[in-house]
């Protein structure tokens, strides 16, 4: 300890968000360890259900899409025009044009609840009540966020540190936003004119 120049040079464990790792980061100045015991099985369960959450992830977009072409057929149904074609009010092309839209929206209902079922029933299998610690729906928790803004680092046990050198500089990752995550889903030399980025505080829950 003698060595130690600043707080920052400190590691502080701790298993209380706020009795450990908040008053020691904001107080002191430390750096802070949490001790999340529920990581471990929260890990295990991810692992197993790696093919789940893919379907999961496959259902939300496929909805998404569905309601973004619903969304596109009804403005269309309201400016009288779509195709190039104009929808005159009791023409059969108008009719066909509403049936497409109905037809839409049963498939989007349908895929909703393939999605929520499957959603309700993995939060489940981490707790019957509460579904996971770190998550709810597809956002952080409440308890997430506040490891995130005070924990330094988090591990399910503390002796982890042991597969590590006592010199080891731990970094923290890569802040992103929004539309920077989208560049991995989409091609860098596409045009993004026209695109709209939500904050994940934005996004819908279920």
């Amino acid at each position: 300890m003698l060595a130690v120049t600043s707080g920052s040079e400190v590691l502080y464990v701790g298993d209380h968000i706020y009795g450990d790792i908040l008053r020691s980061k904001k107080t002191l100045g430390w750096r802070t360890m949490l001790v999340l015991p529920e990581l471990e099985s929260e890990l295990r369960i991810l692992q197993n259900e790696g093919e789940t959450l893919q379907e999961l992830k496959t259902l939300r977009s496929q909805r998404a899409l569905m309601e973004d072409q619903i969304e596109r057929m009804e403005w269309q149904l309201q400016q009288g025009l779509a195709d190039g074609r104009e929808l005159a009010s009791g023409s059969e092309w108008e009719a066909e044009f509403r049936r497409t839209i109905e037809n839409l929206k049963e498939q989007r209902d349908r895929v909703h609840k393939l999605h929520s079922d499957g959603l309700r029933a993995h939060h489940e299998r981490h707790h019957p009540i509460w579904g996971q610690v770190l998550k709810t729906s597809y956002q952080n928790s409440q308890f997430a966020q506040q490891v995130d803004n005070y924990a330094c680092l988090y591990t399910s046990h503390v002796a982890n540190l042991l597969m590590y050198s006592p010199e080891k500089r731990f970094r923290g990752k890569l802040d992103s936003m929004q539309h920077e995550e989208e560049l991995t889903m989409y091609n860098l030399t596409a045009s993004f004119e026209g695109f709209a980025y939500s904050p994940p505080d934005h996004f819908e829950i279920e």
